[in-house]
């Protein structure tokens, strides 16, 4: 309609009128007009067509409970020129990316998100996409035969949120204080070589390092298990995005359920596809996945849709401990997440 409208404003050069100056068929002055009639009408059809839709980036770590998301890029349920991964080292990084906007989704755990949240960050949980029932873990040496004995041990842990309230709660149990211990800053990709170097008596990990350390020989002395519905992993977006792009992000939800519903009606081609990834066997990548639970699209309509929404309550559990862990400098406005 505007380029209609735009044509009947501009019309058809006149014969005849025209200068050396000009093109064909135009004097100076009515070239000029109608070249800023042609401009008007440009950025009106522009301004009125739709957004075209943008790539969606996601982020995550490293963390079993992600590889829903690598079997459906694997699968093909996602085009990479709609849906990209980005597969960091560590979910610091992730967050910093999500944080300053290089990428508009990200796979991150609730304290995560509650942590970007306070620092700004303006996003929306779309999905809850795991818990961790016993996937995040405290590994020790041999010799180390109870929490309390990690009084004066180096701990490697990440240097981020996770790692931090994981070791917490395991200080907690085993009646330490956070400074009776000696915390050595090292990414999940480093766990492996600095205990094999000797530098750290302890680990604070996941899956699937926690795997390989325990093939390894490394003792198992804490567990997420002992803290059900606290580690929970969900995917964000950021709030602009999701509200401009809505489709983009049920595309993604949609991908990650037919992935979930291929591992469990195909698991020997999902293990051969992803399972080299962790650097696991089929065998142990299908033990890891019961230590995760994967919630349905039901369970996720609740937990995030219900009045209130069932999350509601943990991550008001998670943010109390981490304010008393000063994990969290202020409480935050928890209702903005859903």
């Amino acid at each position: 309609m505007i380029l209609h409208r735009c044509k009947a404003i501009i019309g058809a050069p006149a014969r005849g009128d025209f200068s050396r100056r000009a093109p064909l068929g135009f004097s100076s002055d009515r070239f000029r007009t109608h070249l800023a009639l042609v401009a008007v009408c440009l950025s009106l059809w522009l301004g009125c067509s739709p957004p075209l839709d943008p790539v969606l980036h996601v982020c995550t770590n490293q963390w079993t409970g992600y590889e829903p998301l690598y079997l459906a890029r694997s699968l093909r349920y996602f085009n990479d020129n709609d849906i990209q991964l980005m597969e960091y080292l560590s979910a610091s990084d992730c967050m910093r990316a999500f944080g300053n906007g290089t990428v508009e989704a990200a796979a991150l755990t609730l304290d995560e998100a509650l942590q970007l949240v306070e620092d700004g960050v303006a996003l929306k949980i779309a999905q809850v996409l795991d818990f961790s029932n016993g996937a995040d873990v405290v590994l020790t040496r041999p010799e180390i035969a109870s929490l309390a004995a990690l009084k004066g041990r180096r701990v490697a842990v990440e240097n981020s949120a996770t790692g931090a309230y994981v070791l917490q709660r395991a200080l907690q149990k085993g009646g330490l204080r956070h400074d009776e211990v000696h915390i050595v800053a090292a990414v999940v990709s480093e766990h492996e070589r600095v205990y094999q170097a000797g530098a750290v008596d302890a680990v604070v990990t996941f899956d699937p390092v926690r795997t390989r350390l325990k093939a390894a020989g490394l003792r198992e002395l804490f567990s997420s298990r002992e803290i059900p519905g606290e580690i929970v992993d969900i995917l964000i977006v950021q709030r602009d995005f999701a509200e401009r792009f809505p489709n983009d992000v049920q595309q993604l939800q949609s991908a990650w359920y037919r992935a979930l519903d291929y591992l469990r009606t195909q698991p020997k081609d999902a293990a051969e596809r992803i399972a080299p990834r962790s650097g696991l066997t089929a065998e142990q990548f299908h033990r890891t996945l019961s230590d995760i639970h994967f919630p349905t699209p039901e369970e996720n309509r609740k937990l995030l849709g219900g009045r209130p929404a069932e999350l509601l309550a943990p991550a008001r559990r998670i943010m109390e401990t981490m304010l008393e862990k000063q994990l969290l400098r202020r409480p935050v406005a928890l209702d903005s997440l859903f």
